[in-house]
């Protein structure tokens, strides 16, 4: 074996192992010896992909697929567009590395990813199916499937596959978080199926653990109640996203002299307002391609005082580095509607009108409860005016509107709207949502709007818009916002409350089913508020039939909703502080956790 093919082997090696540098090093040296080697220059572009700098394996890989037809070749290829955002690109080079290697379970797998990312739904299920035919054990594979079929509106058959994997491979967390994420948009199951699911997830988690937690971990952080906290976040999510909207005006608000903002960034794909979070930041840290015990070890590094997981099961892979104890304290908040399931995760942030009196029995961690409202809303720039009622047509039929994920469009959803349609002649119904993108997709939802007795013709679909801009111009179209059930909007009914359409919603019994709740109470609507089903379709047609309320909240919503606690950064930012320095005190006090805080 000649030195050139032991350094390749090593290489190989190295990138199994997920140890890129030392590979691209060595793959460096070796092509200057053998600089057209095929097989070195293909390790080499995929060290530089493992590593995160795409640009220069994509020189490398794009002149080597040009002179050859080794589905290995076209397969990388793909893989470097797909991280680089450049879909179209990447979904014509796996397309071709399958049709080289059919029977590739990876390429199918990587295939079907990319088909998601563009909204391809029925194709991304299909291709990720037989990716799982192809290697019955594949995580990856499975993975995407449960992706694909929550985003299709597919909930019962996504909680049902991972169920069915869990009964084959008991510790597969990402089955056990998909089974109980999935359980959120059910309207079978009820709270306590959900909570044990969640609960099952933690415990798998726990068994996965590097190590056991059997005793407190010893934590140098000075116990000084009223010292400067290094408070970090974590999460996926700092870009162009729903946790954006409301990050980031908390960010900008904490007071520096008693926090230091430590943000620890898993962006893969980051934008300009990955780059407004990074100015926010005292500290930034990008672990977006760093292994858990990697991201664990940056963590402690940093001596972080306060921890706050900001995906929950939205994100396991970084949620269950909390298992490692990172921080004297550790919570969870805004990106996930549920408890994480984690004994690890001290608290969880909501408020009253999420999680009344009671609620603590579906919720593994303390919860701490931020009122009048948990959250603090940021419009985004690109929001236009909205729409005068001068602008309406006067015998425009009414629009009723979700901008939902479809997801969220339960049986009991459906069932709710086909009544107000039934009783509000001529009206009609839009929905916008990427996956509507997906003709599958189209059609599917409009069978079964029709199975209830509502025409086509009556539902207008569409998919993903070109730009932010374009996506606020479609509520001009609208007169009424209809909320999802079991599963609330969230950032949905803050870009309609902005463009002063008025949201109706249906108050359940669980934190997901009562976001709608504590946005409407934020901002002085809970008349908006319904209870029961009848009190849901009374509500939407006494605002169909008063034309001289929906003007009158047209004139005034936005500015009313300016002025509400939910758009109050600065009162937010203060309730939050007071909460998080409770919790910290507690620690010093003895470090372990309370019955439930309330700040003043």
């Amino acid at each position: 074996m000649s030195r050139v093919d032991r350094a390749l082997r090593a290489a190989n090696d190295l990138l199994t192992r997920s140890q890129p540098a030392q590979a691209r090093e060595m793959l460096s040296a070796a092509v200057k010896q053998d600089p057209k080697s095929p097989h070195l220059l293909h390790a080499l572009a995929t060290a530089h992909h493992q590593l995160g700098d795409h640009d220069k394996a994509l020189s490398i890989i794009s002149s080597l697929a040009r002179n050859n037809d080794v589905a290995e070749v076209h397969f990388t290829y793909g893989i470097v567009l797909k991280a680089m955002g450049r879909y179209d690109g990447a979904l014509a080079e796996l397309r071709r590395a399958a049709a080289l290697r059919p029977r590739s379970a990876q390429i199918q797998t990587e295939l079907a990813s990319t088909l998601l990312k563009m909204a391809k739904l029925g194709e991304a299920i299909e291709h990720g199916r037989l990716a799982m035919e192809l290697s019955p054990g594949d995580a990856a594979a499975a993975g995407v499937v449960l992706v694909a079929l929550n985003a299709a509106g597919l909930s019962a058959q996504a909680y049902e596959t991972a169920s069915s994997i869990l009964e084959r491979r008991p510790n597969d967390l990402n089955a056990a978080a998909v089974r109980a994420f999935s359980g959120n948009y059910l309207d079978t199951l009820t709270p306590e199926q959900v909570f044990e699911d969640h609960q099952a997830f933690g415990e798998i988690s726990r068994r996965s653990a590097p190590r056991a937690r059997t005793t407190p971990t010893a934590f140098a952080n000075a116990r000084d109640p009223d010292r400067q906290l290094r408070i970090a976040f974590l999460s996926q999510d700092l870009r162009t996203h729903s946790v954006a909207f409301f990050l980031e005006p908390l960010l900008a608000a904490i007071d520096r002299s008693r926090f230091a903002v430590h943000i620890f960034s898993a962006t893969l794909l980051p934008d300009a307002r990955t780059e407004r979070f990074r100015a926010l930041a005292d500290v930034w840290t990008d672990v977006a391609r760093q292994p858990a015990p990697a991201v664990a070890e940056s963590v402690r590094q940093q001596g972080v005082d306060v921890l706050i997981d900001l995906g929950g099961l939205t994100s396991p892979h970084l949620l269950t580095i909390l298992e490692h104890d990172l921080a004297p304290v550790q919570a969870t908040y805004l990106g996930y509607p549920n408890t994480t399931g984690l004994t690890s995760v001290g608290y969880r942030f909501a408020d009253s009108h999420t999680d009344p009196p009671g609620a603590e029995k579906f919720c593994v961690e303390k919860l701490v409860r931020l009122d009048p409202c948990f959250l603090c809303f940021q419009p985004p720039d690109e929001s236009p005016p909205p729409t005068s009622p001068a602008q309406r047509a006067p015998d425009a039929p009414i629009t009723f509107a979700s901008f939902n994920v479809l997801q969220k469009i339960s049986d009991t959803t459906v069932s709710l709207w086909t009544r107000v349609l039934a009783a509000t002649p001529n009206s009609r119904l839009l929905m916008k949502t990427a996956a509507l993108g997906d003709e599958r997709r189209r059609k599917d939802l409009h069978a079964r709007f029709a199975n209830a007795g509502i025409s086509p013709d009556r539902v207008e679909l569409l998919g993903r818009t070109e730009s932010l801009a374009d996506h606020f111009k479609a509520y001009e179209r609208t007169d009424i916002a209809l909320d999802t059930f079991p599963y609330h909007g969230t950032t949905t009914t803050c870009d309609a409350l902005w463009m002063e359409i008025p949201v109706v919603t249906l108050a359940g019994s669980t934190h997901a089913a009562r976001v709608g709740v504590s946005l409407l109470n934020a901002v002085g609507l809970p008349e908006l508020v319904a209870h029961t089903h009848e009190e849901f379709l009374a509500i939407a047609l006494r605002l169909a039939a008063d034309q001289a309320r929906r003007n009158d909240l047209r004139t005034g919503l936005r500015e009313r909703m300016r002025a509400s606690p939910l758009c109050d950064s600065a009162s937010f930012a203060k309730r939050f502080e007071h909460a998080v320095r409770g919790l910290w005190r507690e620690w010093c006090e003895g470090g372990v956790k309370s019955e439930t805080q309330r700040p003043d």
